[in-house]
């Protein structure tokens, strides 16, 4: 047995080898948790078969809940069936009757199954706390047993005990039949040797190499008294001499064997008598086909002879001797590759042949560079290991095929078989099998090729055959679909056979006979009639050809047909025979000339209409893509469709193909083209996939229509319709200022202050519209209001008008710039300004020599909807609104006004009194509001 060392996986015992047979005591479920997961999880991991036979102590579900914790992927074992968690009940284990022997041979038939099925060995664990009194002797006497089990085959076993239930003579007796004990000690695991069991182990071993040393060495043995006579012969030597052992006793040795005197044999014998020296000999038998290894030893009585039957080892050296030679011939003939190993993996010699098919030199050998591992794929390592033990146990590999890796990488079929020389160093032969792999792979696929052709054929005889069974109406239906008849001339009779279809396709009556040649010829186009009887004719001199001709039916209509024949010949080469085929080709015929009137209307279009394939290669091109990118087809076919693309739109038309190939329309798609001139165009894209039989997207179909003259036209409109809105503005604005004009003349009709004042409010209002007109008309934007700006004139104009008697009224303004608003904000924003500033300066300072205005427009983000809210504050440090004034319902026109404007634009209003008067009012974005940044 192999006495490699085991990862026991329990830290205090560390590696054992085989053969180990140990147990535990435990007080608690805790304690075996602790010894048997590392165990077990040692045990799968090094490739051995485990068996855990568990009592109430540890059942089976706490058994495998507690190997899921500790090992990844346990489960996997456990469907693999490398580990099994079994009751003791399950296995038949009872008090009543304990079967020492059962146990012992389902221990050695797990070993069995184990190595058989791959594994190194067997690691087993067995609770014994199902144990009872009336069965301890059996099972104290079962584990004498399984030390012997243990001992001689690749097993390692746990035997664990329940310390609360065994007294101390039990614990004893337990102890004394396990090679170590388990016990835990102050929380801390020790193990415990046995010491006879150690004695023991040790004495037998030495007498165990000794008494190996003496058979060896001693195959027979006889003795000599000085007077030549036989003293003692034991039954080994009697035998290689041809006697019986009590016939030569008192024999003088050369009375016996005569014709040893005067030999070499008999010279020894007396040179040893005479100094009392040893001497030894290898001699032959002179009456048998043996050789004999004589040793001559001085003793009290005479002389000792040990003779020892080597015809055994002379019949292997000159087998050797004749191998070596075989072999050396066979190494240096090139035939085969021959290479020699160590044991460690590597490669020490090898013949050109081997260094040859694997890519090396012989430098490459000397350097060492040639290693087992090196030229052996992952895949086989297992495999040489266990080839190793063959080599071991039986001193040769048997041949096998694999795959191995040459020096640059690629591999090598070969068919390989070792021998081992001796214990250190063997000898592989390797066959190159690539010929005969390609062979094999031809003959595959040959055979492959010969399986599909027979299953093909058998299939073709049984529809044949079917088709045979089928009745004259449906191989009629059958050719009516298709469109195609069958006819059969006889030139020897004159018989003419049509199927039905043909009847059909000629219009003539199913009743009458199948039409003679000149009968046929009639029914040809008068066009093509010549034509064909020429063709027919040439053909009676041998070959089969197509033809397509025109026929005229006998109801008088006109169809194309598709006809093709095969003439017989009799062993004179003369014509006796002709059958033939006919298709009416007419809907095939209308569908090719539909398709080149499309063709034709591609062609002519005036828009260039191109294909291109998947990879963005320009694969066919019109006319009018000539027209219109100045390109011709042979210079632009087979190129990137890039190349009408403008520099500045970079990958653009791949982008587009991305989208087609995604499923997205591009349709109408307005962008800009390179023609070959280098003039940019504008051009309306459409790209359209294009899809095979299958449904499989195959290319994309682009049409391009140039748009460069509509453009223009749409530019310089577009350039007229500006000026027309700005013009609007201006009329606008000169009609608002004509209207405060009015209003200021009209104001001057009237004495009462009131009066006055309410023109005055009017006319500010118009010139707030009026304003924003003149600003919009003289920006860029026709349609979107620089508000900041807008207010700043605003507020400017307003400070001159009221500044007669508020000389020392301050207005300070603080505004973001670049916020943009549209016609339906900035009017009512305006007037809202208009009315808070006015306010301020007739109300707010009555009674002081000072004061100040501020207004402050900004912007602020990320409020709580995500969107921009826009803050309006206009403040002064004057004398308040009175805190009797309801702000929602003002009895003021000014106020009611800047609430009902507030509520158009849907924002809000708050007002503060504590320092003067502070109007905050917010406004959120939305479809009205634009900014610029």
């Amino acid at each position: 047995m192999e006495k490699s060392l085991r990862d026991s996986g329990i830290d205090v015992i560390g590696n054992v080898p085989w053969g180990t047979h140990f147990c535990q005591f435990y007080q608690t479920k805790e304690d075996l948790i602790e010894i048997l997961i590392p165990y077990f999880r040692a045990g799968l991991e090094n490739n051995e078969l485990c068996i855990w036979i568990t009592t109430e102590s540890l059942n089976v579900e706490e058994a495998k809940r507690a190997l899921r914790m500790a090992i990844f992927d346990f489960d996997a074992y456990l469907r693999k069936a490398q580990i099994e968690i079994i009751s003791y009940a399950d296995l038949g284990l009872k008090n009543e009757v304990f079967n020492s022997q059962k146990i012992l041979d389902y221990w050695t038939g797990k070993l069995s199954q184990a190595l058989t099925s791959g594994y190194e060995g067997l690691r087993l664990s067995e609770d014994t706390f199902w144990l009872r009194k009336n069965i301890w002797k059996d099972f104290i006497d079962y584990e004498k047993e399984m030390i012997q089990v243990t001992g001689s085959y690749q097993i390692i076993a746990l035997c664990t005990y329940s310390l609360n239930e065994n007294n101390p003579t039990k614990i004893l007796d337990i102890a004394a039949n396990h090679q170590f004990t388990l016990i835990k000690e102050e929380g801390k695991w020790k193990q415990i040797e046995n010491s006879q069991h150690k004695l023991m182990e040790t004495t037998l071993k030495k007498n165990e190499q000794h008494l190996n040393d003496i058979l060896s060495n001693i195959h027979g043995i006889l003795e000599l008294d000085k007077s030549w006579r036989i003293t003692y012969i034991n039954e080994n030597a009697a035998h290689n001499i041809g006697f019986e052992p009590e016939k030569l006793i008192g024999e003088c040795v050369w009375e016996k064997f005569p014709y040893r005197v005067g030999s070499k044999l008999e010279t020894m014998f007396i040179e040893v008598m005479k100094t009392r020296l040893p001497a030894h000999i290898e001699i032959k038998s002179l009456i048998r086909d043996q050789w004999f290894d004589i040793g001559v030893y001085p003793s009290s009585a005479g002389i000792l002879v040990l003779l020892k039957d080597i015809t055994e080892n002379k019949q292997a050296e000159q087998n050797l001797r004749e191998s070596e030679t075989s072999l050396h011939k066979l190494y240096e003939s090139g035939m085969i590759g021959v290479f020699y190993y160590a044991l460690d993996g590597s490669i020490t010699d090898a013949n050109d042949i081997f260094l040859e098919m694997f890519g090396y030199t012989r430098e490459d050998l000397k350097a060492g560079e040639i290693n087992w591992s090196r030229i052996t794929p992952q895949i086989y390592h297992a495999q040489d290991k266990r080839g190793i033990k063959e080599l071991k146990a039986t001193g040769m590999k048997k041949p096998c095929e694999r795959e191995y890796i040459r020096k640059d990488g690629s591999y090598i079929p070969i068919i390989i078989g070792a021998a081992k020389i001796d214990e250190e160093k063997g000898i592989a032969f390797v066959l190159d099998i690539t010929e005969r792999k390609e062979v094999e792979k031809a003959l595959k696929e040959a055979y492959q090729g010969l399986e599909e052709k027979i299953k093909e054929r058998t299939a073709e005889l049984e529809e044949a055959y079917n088709s045979l069974k089928e009745s004259e109406e449906s191989l009629s239906e059958a050719q009516r679909m298709a469109h195609i008849g069958n006819w059969d001339w006889n030139l020897v009779t004159g018989e003419v056979h049509w199927s039905e279809e043909l009847y059909r396709i000629f219009g003539r009556n199913p009743q009458e006979s199948g039409a003679t040649y000149d009968e046929l010829l009639n029914y040809i186009h008068p066009k093509d009639r010549e034509y064909v009887d020429n063709v027919i004719k040439k053909r009676l001199e041998g070959g089969r050809r197509g033809v397509d001709y025109r026929i005229i039916t006998a109801s008088g209509g006109e169809h194309t047909v598709h006809a093709e024949s095969a003439i017989i010949f009799n062993l004179n080469k003369i014509p006796i025979r002709v059958k033939g085929i006919v298709q009416d080709i007419t809907e095939r015929k209308e569908a090719e000339e539909k398709i080149q009137s499309l063709a034709n209307i591609v062609e002519s279009s005036n828009d260039a209409i191109i294909t291109e394939s998947l990879d963005g290669i320009i694969t066919s091109w019109n006319k009018g893509a000539e027209q219109v990118y100045g390109y011709l087809a042979e210079e632009i076919l087979g190129k990137q469709i890039s190349i009408l693309e403008p520099g500045i739109l970079f990958e653009e038309t791949k982008r587009l193909a991305d989208l087609v190939k995604q499923g997205e329309k591009i349709q109408q798609y307005e962008t800009l083209r390179l023609k070959k001139d280098c003039t940019i165009i504008n051009v309306s894209i459409t790209l359209s996939p294009v899809f095979n039989v299958a449904g499989k997207l195959t290319a994309i179909s682009v049409i391009y229509r140039d748009i460069t003259k509509r453009k223009k036209v749409e530019n310089a409109l577009a350039s007229i319709g500006i000026a027309r809105q700005k013009e609007i503005h201006h009329r606008i604005k000169n009609n608002l200022q004509v209207i405060s004009s009015l209003l200021d003349l009209q104001a001057d009709k009237f004495d009462d202050p009131e009066v006055i004042e309410a023109f005055r409010e009017s006319q500010n209002r118009v010139i707030s519209m009026a304003l924003i007109h003149e600003e919009l008309y003289k920006g860029e934007e026709t349609d979107t209001l620089d508000f900041s700006t807008y207010i700043r004139e605003l507020s400017e104009n307003l400070f001159q008008t009221y500044r007669l008697g508020n000389a020392n009224t301050s207005l300070k303004i603080d505004l973001e710039e670049n916020i943009f608003f549209d016609m339906d904000v900035s009017v009512p924003l305006g007037m809202i300004v208009n009315e808070l500033l006015s306010n301020s300066f007739k109300y707010a300072f009555q009674g002081r020599k000072r004061g100040e205005i501020q207004i402050k427009l900004y912007r602020q983000e990320n409020t709580g909807c995500g969107n921009t809210e826009y803050v309006l504050i206009v403040s002064d440090d004057g004398v308040g609104i009175p805190e009797k004034m309801d702000i929602e319902n003002p009895d003021t026109l000014g106020l009611q006004l800047v609430n009902a404007l507030v509520d158009q634009l849907d924002g809000t209003i708050e007002i503060k009194r504590d320092k003067g008067t502070e109007f905050i009012i917010k406004l959120q974005t939305n479809k009205k509001f634009r900014n610029k940044r």
